[in-house]
This record gives structure tokens, sequence and C-alpha cells, in this order.
């Protein structure tokens, strides 16, 4: 089953109760999906949400009959950072833990569950941690970037217009300064910008602020399944050289630091490159929800006497799929 991201909204229901979530799954049937939500930030203050599993049920959580909803409640909580789920081909439920590390196998029909410890050293990571921990306003930056990636969701900002969420994934280092207009100049300042600004997360130490950019950093970035030959790769790439692409889109990132002035009037960074495949949709406001559509439109902004026949095309996707 497959829901768009504005379908799987929802304002009332067990969902709405909840931390935002830092990873989802779908039951293989399409009936469920297991949440799990955002543990608290232990340095906050006050009360805030305690990490936990969440089971609901699609048709009831999704209805607009008010007396359909009847969800299964929280099967777990106070387990520590729950940071990921997976249904298995019985439908049971898998959670995982980081600290204490351990796995869940969960029950969702009775909510019963059997813990299974996870040997060998503790590793505890200050910046795995900030970022999978929900904030007094029930948001972690795992909400919005799971695994360190993106939530393929489009903002819409009253000021800027529409906004798709950048990844973190790839080339961090390489991106500064951040944001789509560049305004943010180093890590600090999208910590201050987003994490105490619009999160309500409180103010990191600059050692915090380390850790996580150091945790970020080594995420690998997602790579597309690379399907073409080598020589229709090598074609593509000769015709992203040839048509002035690395003047913005820089190897080893294949993206930019420096905001480039596209036609139209827009003044944006180029985004990186890596694993461009697997991230729809494209370009900074998200209109298109196909890579060729995207090439395509940059090709005519940027190289418009150069050929854009279905061959030059299809090499030039090659390369593109196989970064």
């Amino acid at each position: 089953m497959t829901r768009g991201v504005d379908a799987m909204q929802s304002d009332s229901g067990i969902l709405a109760q909840v931390a935002l979530a830092v990873d989802v799954a779908v039951s293989p049937l399409g009936d469920m999906i297991a949440v799990a939500a955002a543990g608290s930030d232990p340095h906050a203050r006050g009360d805030a949400p305690t990490a936990s599993v969440v089971v609901v049920s699609v048709e009831a959580e999704f209805s607009d009959v008010p007396d359909r909803r009847c969800t299964v409640p929280h099967v777990m909580s106070n387990q520590g950072s729950i940071v990921a789920v997976e249904f298995d081909e019985a439908g049971r439920i898998i959670a995982q833990s980081r600290e204490p590390a351990r796995l869940f196998r969960i029950d969702p029909s009775t909510t019963s569950h059997e813990t299974i410890e996870l040997l060998g050293d503790v590793r505890e990571d200050t910046g795995h941690e900030l970022f999978h921990r929900a904030t007094a306003c029930t948001l972690a930056c795992a909400s919005c970037h799971p695994e360190g990636q993106d939530d393929g969701q489009v903002w819409h900002f009253a000021e800027l217009g529409p906004r798709r969420t950048m990844a973190v994934d790839a080339a961090l280092s390489a991106a500064a300064p951040y944001h789509w207009d560049g305004h943010l100049v180093d890590f600090a300042a999208l910590v201050d910008e987003i994490y105490v600004g619009r999160m309500g997360g409180l103010e990191q130490s600059e050692d915090r602020i380390d850790a996580l950019q150091v945790w970020l950093e080594s995420i690998r970035p997602r790579r597309g399944p690379q399907k073409a030959d080598d020589a229709l790769v090598q074609a593509g790439q000769r015709i992203f050289e040839e048509a002035g692409c690395p003047s913005c889109h820089v190897p080893p990132g294949y993206g930019s630091p420096v905001n480039v002035a596209l036609s139209g009037g827009s003044v944006l960074q180029a985004p990186p490159l890596l694993g461009i495949a697997v991230r729809p949709p494209y370009m900074h406001d998200g209109r298109h929800t196909d890579l060729r559509a995207a090439a395509v439109e940059m090709l005519q902004r940027t190289a418009p006497t150069h050929p854009r026949d279905d061959a030059t095309v299809d090499a030039l996707l090659a390369f593109l799929q196989s970064l």
C-alpha cells in the first residue's frame, strides 16, 4: 500500500497525541502502521514525551467517522530511545532501541512483547541521541530526516513559498552555508535557527553541536541503483560535463556552497546530487516527481542550446542514477 504524504497526516486519533515519528512501518497486509515516536530530550525542562512504539489501524486512524476510530494503544514506552520499527512476515513488529541496545518483538494483537538483548560494547553517541530525541514541541530531527535522510515533504513558508526538505546525508560538510538560500553560515547557525528557533529545543553547548555534526557526517549517502551499462553512464557523464553542470554541481558531492542565479530570478544553492535517484521530489519547491522532468528543465535553464532529445536525456539520467 502506498500513501502520499498528505494522506498520512492525522489531526486526531492516537497519532496526534505522540511525538512526531522517527520511523514508520506498514504491515504486510497494509492495514496497520507501527510508529517509533521520538523520546524526550533528557536535558529538556518540564514534562516531555517518552519514547514509545504505537500501533494504529489504518482504517480507524484515518477514518472521517469519529465513532469508527479505535486504535491499539501505546504498546511500549520508557524502553530507551526507540529508533527503528519494522513488520516481519508474520505481522509482528520488530522495534530497536539504541541505549540500551535491544530488539523488541511485539504482537500487535495483544501488545505483549519479547525483549532481545543485543550483545557488544555500549556505544553511546551524543550526536545520535540529540538527533533522535524530541524537543518540548514533540519534534525530533529524525522526524523530518529519518536515518539522516529526508522525508520527501514540501513545506510552505509564508515568506519563501514551497521548500522541499533537504537531505542531510549527502555531503553535509561540503554544503555550508546551509539551506536553499545559503543564509545559515555554519552548522552552529543551522542548529540555532532550526533546532532551537523552529523546533523549540534548548540551546546546545559547542561540544554537543560538534557531536551532532560528527554523527551526521558519518552517515553514508544513499546511492541510486545503477541499472545502466557503464558505456551509457560514461556517455551521460560527458553530457553532464559538456552542458556545464559541474560549474554548480561540483564533484565529489556534486553540490555547491555558492548560491547560483537561475533564469527567472531565483538565487539558490545547488543541492548535492549524491543519491538523487532515490530522493524525489525534485527542485527546491519539489515541483517534479520525476527525475527526467527535472533534468530536462535544468538543461533548458542552464544550457538552452544543448540537445535535449530522448537519447541525450537517457544517458544523462543513467549518470545521475549512478551517483
